[in-house]
């Protein structure tokens, strides 16, 4: 895997790359896969030699691997909402699949809530339950149902309150930190003494491996553990979270990281590794029930969150089962 994604790194920057599969990946000819191992290069746009200049065209192998490049659409938060139905509206007790949101944002989808130090929260995205999801602090910190995209008076709705996200490190992202900008400013004055044109800048580094958020639950809210909004979840097993998609493929991340950060689901869940063509499905505000198949158990992916791009890793792509405002579903698995 390092080795494949080491070199797939390197190709990010070429026009129209949006990701690459960590893992060597089948071909795929004619909508098909077939038996060649590749470095599958994800973009948003599939274009000819001839329409592109010659540094912007992908190498057809590297390092000896071939290189397979696969569209994928632009791929980003899902955050576009909808006219409303009865997941849109007040919807008590709380259910995942419902419409939710930081009073400041418009609106995404409730997942089922997680215990920590023996504390109940709500869970969504962190662009759903944040106005910024790169920034560390939250100044507001409402949490309604229905969002505010469908109810404009959500203000009367309050379930609970903002309290934790795991931040999203855009790429290249300027750094505030004092101690860098001094350093840097003095290497730059250096650099002009010396007559030379280089120049040096420091952005926030941080990996990305799931776009979390958490809610404190309000006085006399609760949840129905037992059922999505759509179908009950007895012969289901909790897997992920819907974070992303173009309109061709749905992006999600694993629920492991959700885990590692001390949020165990109160439902029945896996961390057992993904399996290619397997069947998903979510409860969403958007586009409700629907399913989808796993077409790579592990990518990276570069993601349009609006005001920035970051690259999120060991994401699942799936086909199609989503849209904009399905942002924070939960992902299911049939217990087998």
């Amino acid at each position: 895997m390092e080795q494949v994604s080491h070199i797939a790194s390197r190709l990010v920057n070429y026009k129209n790359v949006v990701g690459f599969s960590n893992y060597p990946a089948k071909r795929i000819k004619n909508g098909q896969k077939i038996d060649e191992e590749v470095i599958r290069i994800y973009v948003s746009k599939k274009q000819e030699p001839e329409e592109l200049y010659d540094e912007w065209i992908l190498p057809r192998e590297v390092e000896g691997f071939p290189i397979d490049v696969v569209e994928i659409g632009e791929v980003r938060a899902l955050a576009n909402p909808i006219p409303k139905d009865g997941r849109r509206e007040v919807v008590r007790p709380l259910v995942s699949g419902i419409s939710v949101g930081n009073i400041a944002i418009t609106a995404g989808t409730l997942g089922v809530p997680a215990k920590k130090s023996g504390e109940l929260f709500g869970c969504s995205n962190a662009h759903v339950l944040t106005p910024d999801p790169s920034n560390q602090y939250v100044s507001e910190q409402r949490i309604v149902q229905p969002g505010k995209y469908d109810d404009p008076n959500c203000a009367a709705h309050i379930i609970g309150r903002y309290h934790w996200h795991e931040r999203i490190y855009p790429e290249s992202q300027p750094s505030e930190c004092p101690v860098s900008k001094t350093t840097i400013w003095l290497l730059n004055k250096v650099s002009s003494a010396l007559g030379r044109r280089s120049r040096f800048r420091t952005y926030v580094y941080g990996e990305n491996y799931q776009d979390f958020a958490v809610f404190k639950l309000a006085n006399g809210i609760y949840y129905d553990t037992t059922r999505t909004f759509d179908f009950d979840i007895s012969d289901y097993e909790l897997v992920a979270r819907l974070f992303a998609g173009s309109n061709m493929y749905t992006i999600m991340c694993k629920l492991k990281y959700q885990l590692a950060s001390g949020y165990q689901p109160v439902v029945r869940y896996s961390t057992k590794p993904f399996v290619e063509g397997e069947e998903l499905r979510k409860s969403g505000r958007t586009t409700g029930d629907t399913t989808g198949t796993v077409f790579d158990v592990s990518a990276s992916m570069r993601i349009n969150y609006g005001s920035f791009n970051a690259v999120i890793k060991d994401v699942v792509v799936a086909t199609d089962m989503s849209a904009g405002g399905d942002s924070g579903s939960d992902i299911w698995r049939k217990i087998v």
